[in-house]
């Protein structure tokens, strides 16, 4: 309603941060979300696989 577009950060325990993402894409199908969290290497994957068409409207 406000047309604020982030990025936007949401803090979680790992161990709900995947309940997190399906709660968001079920009530804010529009908003992309990227879970991002593991150690040091899969962290980096992850970053090296980023697609940013993904993250952004």
């Amino acid at each position: 309603e406000k047309n604020i577009w982030g990025p936007f950060l949401v803090v979680a325990p790992a161990s709900v941060l995947n309940n997190w993402a399906d709660e968001v894409s079920r009530f804010c199908p529009d908003l992309k979300t990227l879970p991002y969290w593991g150690g040091l290497q899969e962290r980096t994957i992850l970053r090296k696989n980023i697609n940013p068409k993904r993250l952004y409207r």
